[in-house]
């Protein structure tokens, strides 16, 4: 157990923009990085946006046979999903709809776990803290320096999601 990382994470995070996400799991000590996820999503044109609809889908499809490859929910309490606007309410009510129609149930019974979080930058490290997760984006400026538009985001929570 102490050798594998998988077994001690008590939370699992989703970071994700259209066309890019992280899955992750959060150990006490450190943040590991299971799953990165890229595609290239066309963007919408006038008249027809079915290129962009079929690529999101297959996005969102990525995703969550990649949750369910890496997350082990016998370990796990709580699965945040974080995404700035409306990615990560599309992503669920999608994957949602899909563990009905195929008859997923590990994703059924565990559907109280997942936390939906509002974050405002594109890109998101995700940090942790004995107690609380840290959002921080990650923007840098033409000298380098990280600046931020809006302060840090810390979500506190108690060990028992």
């Amino acid at each position: 157990m102490a050798c594998d990382a998988a077994r001690s994470a008590d939370v699992a995070a989703v970071t994700m923009h259209e066309g890019l996400a992280h899955i992750c799991l959060l150990t006490p000590s450190m943040t590991i990085v299971r799953m990165r996820v890229e595609m290239n999503i066309p963007r919408k044109r006038k008249g027809s946006c079915s290129q962009h609809d079929k690529m999101l889908l297959k996005f969102y499809d990525s995703v969550m046979q990649g949750i369910l490859r890496h997350i082990s929910f016998d370990v796990v309490k709580c699965v945040l999903v974080a995404s700035p606007g409306f990615v990560k309410d599309q992503f669920c009510e999608y994957m949602f709809a899909q563990a009905v129609r195929t008859d997923v149930k590990v994703l059924l019974e565990n559907k109280p776990k997942f936390l939906l979080v509002c974050v405002y930058k594109k890109f998101i490290f995700l940090f942790r803290f004995p107690g609380s997760l840290i959002f921080r984006p990650q923007t840098r400026s033409k000298r380098g320096v990280e600046r931020s538009f809006r302060p840090r985001q810390t979500v506190r929570y108690k060990s028992n999601c």
